[in-house]
């Protein structure tokens, strides 16, 4: 009884799915035009070379909106992951989750062990509920990963300026200088802010602002800001770079020694462990031999 409901069930959801995309709904203006006004971060693809999940993916955010992504844009900026892969990976995930406990379901069916209908129907929405949240948090950790990356880079960075400056560089000279120093990711997407806001006339630190706030690093936008502050002065630039320059080391040594401690207190317990181990096996052989010699004497 419960195989043939459920197959139907799935061959309803099939024809309600196929439905669904024939006769679209309309849209709201808001989203109409939140779609016409979308970053470049969550533009949707067209190109012919656009594969499978990319075109699952422009499926989704057509469906739901660009303006439901909008609080991952910075994290798949960062990445530089577009958001038809990332809505494919949450729908193959959530389909994933909700096909699951029905083929468990179906395998203990045919074994003869019979199962309350409602189990596998709340264990398929936890399971879709659960795989999205692994998605989701999987590109949260990612994304932290690459700003730490990204945050040494800078610091990298900072040090070349600093010295440009003090070799009595212009401003705006020792900025582009710097960014052709390294071929990193954060120097080659510096090199190209800072030409789009010299084509477009605007200051360079201006295109480094608007380069943290698109990745959601605070330290690209304070240094920006600060140098936009002193950009009168160039000694004040100079003080002002090499400050943010020993700040951002002092930070990233103290996250190292954090990081190393916590490692080697995750090691207490299996060195504890290791050791009652070998005391085990050595005193093993005297105990045993000990309560032989007992038993046989009384």
């Amino acid at each position: 009884m419960i195989l043939p409901l459920t197959v139907g069930a799935a061959i309803g959801v099939g024809l309600w799915l196929i439905a669904f995309a024939i006769i679209p709904s309309r849209p709201s203006l808001a989203s109409a035009v939140n779609r016409l006004h979308r970053p470049a971060a969550l533009s949707l693809r067209s190109d012919t070379n656009s594969t499978g999940l990319d075109l699952i993916g422009t499926w989704i955010i057509r469906r739901v909106g660009p303006e439901r992504f909008g609080r991952y844009r910075a994290d798949l900026a960062v990445l530089d992951r577009p958001a038809e892969l990332f809505a494919a990976h949450c729908a193959l995930a959530a389909v994933f989750g909700l096909v699951f406990p029905v083929i468990a379901l179906s395998v203990l069916a045919a074994a003869g062990i019979g199962v309350n209908i409602l189990i596998p129907i709340w264990a398929s929405l936890l399971f879709a509920g659960l795989g999205v949240f692994l998605v989701v948090a999987r590109l949260g950790d990612a994304a932290d990963e690459q700003r730490e990356a990204l945050r040494l880079q800078l610091g990298a960075f900072l040090d070349v300026l600093s010295m440009l400056l003090a070799a009595a560089e212009a401003d705006e000279q020792a900025l582009q200088l710097a960014a052709r120093a390294g071929d990193g990711r954060l120097f080659t997407a510096l090199n190209r802010a800072f030409r789009d806001a010299g084509i477009s006339g605007r200051p360079m630190l201006t295109g480094m602002e608007e380069l943290g706030r698109r990745w959601e690093i605070d330290e690209l936008r304070s240094i920006a800001a600060a140098g936009s502050l002193a950009s009168s002065d160039g000694a004040a630039v100079r003080r002002t770079l090499m400050a943010k320059s020993r700040s951002m080391r002092s930070a990233q040594l103290a996250a190292e020694e954090t990081q190393a401690r916590l490692q080697s207190s995750k090691l207490s317990l299996p060195q504890f462990l290791i050791a009652v181990g070998l005391i085990v096996m050595l005193m093993y052989p005297a105990v045993t031999g000990f309560l032989d010699n007992l038993s046989a004497t009384g």
